[in-house]
């Protein structure tokens, strides 16, 4: 009996300390919890007071492992962006006209100033421009040239004043030069810059004001351009288009395709349809002239193809 009642004393005492340990582990477990609801209580923003009676929760700042990394500045960054040169004016005596006949033939002006007395030239080239020869009607007393064209392959036709008096007439030459005839007839079917004011282009249908008071440069194909101010302008009826064309010293047309000599930030010379031309002089007097496929540049002494 005494060896019983030590059995029992020693279960009892075994489901005690069993008790004892389920006791002490759900206190740990209770604890854990209660630490681990604390901490997420700590860890919440505070809200927001939007003064309305509402609340906005914050949203956590980002860390810095969060952040988005700016930009580094590359190597074209640094490379400032070129600035527009303005296209330069030159005298309105030394404007230039350039134009193509057939079999090599080629005819070139000086405009000359009828008010100021400065004289114009004509010269005609029958070797594709490599040499040229003056044929300017000086014993018809002319002043100013507005305009010239080839006629009949190897002629000419011009717009100039004559005398003092600065009278416009439409000239053509059928002697390549030599004899130059008023007609004047022709002048009312002609485009051309008024001599006497910049500010107008007399037209077959009447006069029209240009989009500047110092128009430049006009041409004539299918279409009639001319430039104002370094811009390139079109005319349609009695109205002006502008073509986008900026920073123009000169222009050609070839059907209704118009094509501009302009300055360039990029370019030392001019650049003619994108191509840079770098013998030539921003600031000098220019002329160009297209057959559509090639564009002949007249600059200073130069006189060079492009395409």
């Amino acid at each position: 009996m005494p060896r019983h009642r030590s059995s029992a004393r020693a279960r009892a005492r075994t489901r005690r300390a069993q008790w004892i340990s389920v006791v002490i582990v759900a206190v740990l477990a209770i604890g854990v919890i209660a630490l681990a609801l604390l901490a997420l209580d700590r860890g919440r923003p505070d809200p927001i007071d939007t003064g309305a009676g509402a609340s906005v929760t914050a949203s956590p700042s980002p860390s810095a492992s969060d952040a988005v990394p700016s930009a580094s500045p590359s190597a074209d960054d640094s490379i400032p962006t070129p600035s527009p040169v303005p296209a330069p004016v030159v005298a309105r005596a030394d404007e230039r006209f350039l134009t193509l006949g057939t079999e090599g033939v080629m005819w070139r002006a000086t405009a000359g100033d009828c008010v100021a007395g400065t004289t114009p030239v004509i010269e005609r080239s029958n070797t594709g421009g490599d040499s040229w020869n003056d044929v300017t009607p000086l014993y018809r007393d002319i002043t100013q040239v507005a305009r010239i064209d080839p006629l009949a392959g190897t002629q000419a036709q011009a717009v100039a004043t004559l005398t003092a008096e600065c009278t416009t007439e439409a000239l053509r030459t059928f002697t390549q030069g030599r004899f130059w005839e008023p007609y004047p007839d022709e002048l009312g079917t002609m485009t051309f810059i008024d001599p006497l004011d910049a500010g107008v282009v007399v037209t077959p249908a009447g006069a029209v004001a240009a989009p500047c008071a110092n128009a430049r440069s006009l041409r004539e194909d299918d279409v009639v351009a001319l430039i104002c101010d370094g811009a390139v302008h079109t005319l349609d009826g009695s109205a002006w288009v502008d073509t986008g064309l900026r920073d123009a010293v000169a222009l050609a047309v070839a059907g209704t395709s118009v094509v501009a000599a302009q300055t360039s930030a990029t370019c030392a010379g001019v650049t003619v349809g994108g191509t840079c031309v770098e013998g030539a002089d921003p600031a000098a007097p220019t002329a160009l002239a297209s057959d559509g496929a090639r564009v002949w540049i007249w600059n200073g002494e130069l006189l060079t193809t492009v395409g």
